[in-house]
């Protein structure tokens, strides 16, 4: 039988684990950031590209119908 003491110590040890990885996981988040797209022709808004920090995925320009251009 486990003590209300003993239960305490596991529940905030689990409890400590949880807060590490939820600041890991913010912390991923902050490195994508997505970028908006629009057409080069007309200015209208495509949708959105995930950049991370230092690595571009967009090459080349966008264009309706032109497909996505990467």
């Amino acid at each position: 039988m486990i003590t209300k003491e003993e239960g305490t110590k596991i529940l905030m040890k689990e409890n400590i684990e949880l807060k590490k990885e939820v600041r890991n996981l913010k912390r991923e988040l902050r490195n994508i950031k997505k970028e908006n797209i629009y057409c080069h022709t007309c200015k209208k808004h495509i949708g959105f590209y995930e950049k991370k920090k230092g690595y571009d995925i967009l090459d080349g320009v966008i264009q309706h119908g032109k497909g996505k251009g990467i």
